[in-house]
């Protein structure tokens, strides 16, 4: 059987076996306690449209990505476009574009 004194000298260990309090994780109860303060419906309604409006205004300014050919598919298409001038020169490409053509 094992011995419940079981002391492990691994460093990470070292609070679960010594009893120390853990680093991580603690969380401190407020000094005093939170006071709730009660808004009127219409300063409710105001504190709700300015940030209605700034939601509005920040949408406005935002503008989304614009769509285009991932710049993968451009590199490939380049090395792809040298690889064939290296190969067949101007008058082979010309060639096979018009062998397929047909």
């Amino acid at each position: 059987m094992a011995e419940s004194n079981l002391n492990v000298e691994n460093p990470a260990n070292k609070y679960m076996h010594n009893g120390n309090q853990t680093l991580v994780g603690v969380l401190n109860p407020p000094q005093k306690p939170l006071i709730k303060k009660l808004y009127s419906y219409f300063d409710g309604q105001k504190l709700y449209n300015d940030l209605q409006y700034d939601v509005w205004v920040k949408s406005e300014k935002a503008h989304p990505k614009k769509k285009g050919v991932p710049t993968i598919i451009k590199l490939f298409t380049g090395v792809l476009a040298v690889g064939a001038l290296a190969l067949c020169g101007t008058k082979g490409i010309k060639a096979l574009i018009a062998k397929f053509k047909h």
